[in-house]
């Protein structure tokens, strides 16, 4: 379990950076939290 942890949260994070700016995080911001909710929960899953 401890190994799964930080393995895990290291490409959770990264992936998560590039993801969100491509899927367009600046634009889902400023656009409304309707877009930034929703984007959030289709990055990880």
């Amino acid at each position: 379990m401890s190994e799964r942890l930080p393995l895990a949260a290291i490409p959770l994070p990264t992936n998560l950076l590039p993801l969100a700016d491509r899927s367009g995080a600046s634009a889902g911001r400023g656009s409304g939290d309707r877009q930034g909710s929703p984007d959030r929960t289709a990055a990880p899953a």
